[in-house]
């Protein structure tokens, strides 16, 4: 939640900003509010991951599309980020899961199946660019590349219910 709204504050205001984000939304705990807060500063402030918040991206971008595969299924979500470059696009998701997988193939099936979703939808609305799409583990602060493969055979999987 905190690193789709900080960035468009002043790195001075985060740490005030964040607190009274999470207290209206019910964080009581006074560390576990800073608890969040020291991991979302920590995702803000590393440099690897810098490019995620800069200018040429867009935050919780609301979808709403047929996949043509998929004759009257209407599919609808937010994505965390999107990054729209020349040639391509970058979808990234943002996950608190405590357990961080390690490989791509120990992502949960729901969590690729969502993926896979939004992997399809960008195809659908970006024809001419390629997609590609990350998960953000927001806990170890690692960005998780979904190879095109892995996404395509889980499409299958939601295709298939």
């Amino acid at each position: 939640m905190l690193i789709e709204c900080l960035p468009q504050f002043t790195p001075q205001s985060w740490e005030e900003i964040g607190h009274n984000i999470l207290k209206n939304s019910g964080y009581e705990n006074f560390e576990s509010r800073k608890n969040a807060i020291n991991t979302s500063i920590k995702i803000l402030t590393d440099d690897n991951l810098k490019f995620i918040f800069n200018s040429n991206s867009v935050a919780e971008v609301p979808f709403q599309i047929k996949i043509p595969e998929v004759s009257n299924t209407v599919f609808s979500g937010v994505i965390d980020r999107i990054i729209n470059y020349e040639e391509s696009v970058l979808a990234i998701d943002f996950k608190s899961n405590f357990l961080v997988p390690k490989l791509v193939s120990e992502v949960p099936d729901g969590i690729l199946q969502q993926m896979a979703v939004y992997f399809r939808s960008l195809e659908i609305l970006y024809p001419e660019k390629k997609v590609d799409i990350a998960i953000l583990w927001t806990e170890t602060s690692n960005l998780m590349f979904l190879d095109n493969a892995t996404l395509r055979n889980s499409l299958q999987s939601v295709l298939n219910t």
